[in-house]
């Protein structure tokens, strides 16, 4: 089984410099981690989908057997929307709420979206925080 945490991070303000970070495991065991900065102007909900976007690319393309995966957000808005039917009211979160229910529709494979508390979540946390950093830091120098 795969089991996939993931965050999004904005520094700077709300909206601002936006990242996510992934945490990948396989049958209990590291498989892989990363993160990704994603572009400015962001809000943390849309990084929170996005994070959740990319995991889904990411099983698409690396379980080729098929097995059942999980994926794991601490951003109760994003399971809110996609898994328990809470209205969305911005457009720009109805198109990420809609994009991550056509890539679940393509996956020949069961993804589950489950909400846990954001200390279990630390991990994906620490890795979009760093990306998010590290592109500020960047663009001091």
């Amino acid at each position: 089984m795969f089991e996939v945490w993931v965050d999004g991070s904005v520094k700077e303000s709300n909206p601002g410099i936006g990242g996510i970070g992934i945490v990948v495991n396989l049958d209990g065991k590291p498989f892989k981690t990363f993160g990704k900065f994603i572009g400015e102007n962001k809000t943390n909900n849309e990084m929170e989908y996005m994070a959740v976007i990319e995991a889904i690319k990411f099983l698409k393309d690396k379980n080729i057997s098929r097995r059942n995966c999980i994926i794991y957000t601490d951003s109760k808005l994003v399971y809110g929307q996609v898994v328990a039917g809470w209205k969305v009211n911005y457009e720009h979160l109805r198109i990420l709420r809609n994009k991550i229910r056509s890539l679940l529709e393509m996956v020949p494979f069961n993804i589950e979206i489950k909400w846990v508390k954001r200390w279990n979540n630390q991990i994906a946390n620490d890795l979009a925080q760093a990306i998010t950093e590290e592109e500020k830091r960047a663009r001091r120098e």
